[in-house]
């Protein structure tokens, strides 16, 4: 504790004034006021002494107590800054400049799939696929340039034996003199994200091509029912009920994604336009079957062709009439093949056409290739026979 004195040697050693029987009254009052005005004056100096020494006091006894008040704000934020790193969604990892695991928190356990004690001392380029190592230490090594890493995709195997995706970033932490000690990085898994992107690219690459096939459907539909057709009339009803089978084809896809349609649904789209109130005279009925787009839009457009050539000419164009849709899947070496029949009874007796029109060649030949089968009609007296075969799934 440091003391400031008071400097009393400076003041009147002597208060009260001398008096004597010869000093005059109004002397020995001034004298007295003078005494009083020392007293007053020396009080005031000591008071002034003992503000400055308790401020001095106060200012020593409190320098101990503001230091350890600083110690405890410096632990205090360096365990906000651990619950912080230990609670962080991204996965935070230290790495030694040697590229040892020195440190990581709660989510990289999680993303990574392992404990700290399974991982602590392990390399950082063993975390990843046997494939992405080298990018892994070529991370490190820039790092350890000085460089910093934005956004690097590295891949791992999860525990669930699934390949994640991860986006890196990692810096430079630097010691004294700015000398670089260590790797810090965060990993972030973006796998969903990576699908979701690589999924949008395909249905645009797919969108890009179904306009394409389709625009040259239509093209196709168009010249060979404008070459067929005997009358104007006759051309612009056909044209205009074959694009509606390719839109309600489309339409099916494009509630499912364009990544393929159920058959049912496809049949019940094409059927639906020759469905009437009471009893009905179209039968379908078969497997759960899913249908590549190709598949599926080929199929539709035959159905379309065959329910018109029947409301023309075959089982649909009387009262009595029936027809009958089945269709199943077979497996073999080649893998699963898709077998479908048409059958028309109740009709008009059936002859052998003398002249293939547009329909019939669509059937046999374009919608054939496009379903990458065997297409085959058989016009039997009690009705037209239509057999299907197509790959739907290879082995």
């Amino acid at each position: 504790m440091v003391w400031v004195a008071a400097p009393e040697a400076v003041l009147p050693l002597t208060i009260l004034p001398r008096h004597d029987a010869e000093t005059p009254a109004e002397e020995l009052r001034h004298r007295i006021d003078e005494a009083r005005e020392t007293v007053r004056r020396r009080q005031a100096v000591r008071d002034l002494y003992s503000r400055i020494n308790e401020r001095v006091r106060v200012l020593t006894s409190d320098a101990a107590p503001s230091d350890a008040r600083r110690h405890q704000h410096h632990a205090l934020a360096e365990r906000y800054l651990a619950a912080v790193l230990s609670h962080a969604p991204d996965a935070l990892i230290a790495v030694a400049f040697d590229g040892e695991v020195v440190s990581w928190n709660e989510a990289a356990s999680h993303l990574f799939g392992r404990s700290w004690d399974e991982i602590a001392g392990q390399s950082f380029a063993d975390l990843f696929a046997l494939d992405d190592r080298l990018r892994a230490l070529s991370v490190l090594n820039r790092v350890a340039l000085g460089e910093s890493v934005q956004g690097q995709e590295l891949r791992i195997a999860s525990a669930e034996d699934r390949v994640l995706t991860l986006e890196i970033s990692a810096g430079p932490v630097l010691g004294g003199g700015r000398a670089i000690e260590g790797i810090s990085l965060t990993a972030r898994n973006v796998t969903e994200r990576k699908q979701s992107e690589e999924h949008q690219q395909l249905l645009i690459n797919e969108l890009n091509h179904r306009v394409k096939n389709t625009l040259t459907t239509v093209r196709s539909i168009a010249s060979q029912t404008l070459r067929n057709a005997e009358t104007t009339d006759e051309a612009r009803h056909a044209l205009e009920e074959r694009l509606f089978a390719l839109s309600r084809a489309h339409n099916v896809l494009t509630q499912q994604r364009w990544e393929g349609a159920n058959l049912s649904d496809i049949v019940d789209q094409a059927l639906a336009p020759y469905r009437h109130s009471g009893r009905s005279r179209l039968h379908a009925s078969g497997a759960d079957v899913r249908l590549p787009p190709a598949t599926a839009l080929a199929v539709a457009m035959l159905l379309h062709e065959l329910s018109t050539n029947a409301v023309r000419y075959g089982a649909l164009s009387n009262e009595t009439g029936e027809v009958r849709i089945t269709w199943g899947l077979l497996q073999t070496s080649e893998g699963q093949y898709l077998h479908l029949t048409w059958t028309e009874a109740g009709g008009p007796p059936v002859r052998v056409p003398t002249r293939r029109g547009f329909g019939t060649r669509l059937i046999e030949c374009s919608l054939a290739q496009d379903l990458g089968g065997e297409v085959k009609l058989e016009f039997e007296p009690p009705g037209l026979v239509c057999t299907i075969s197509a790959l739907v799934r290879n082995a």
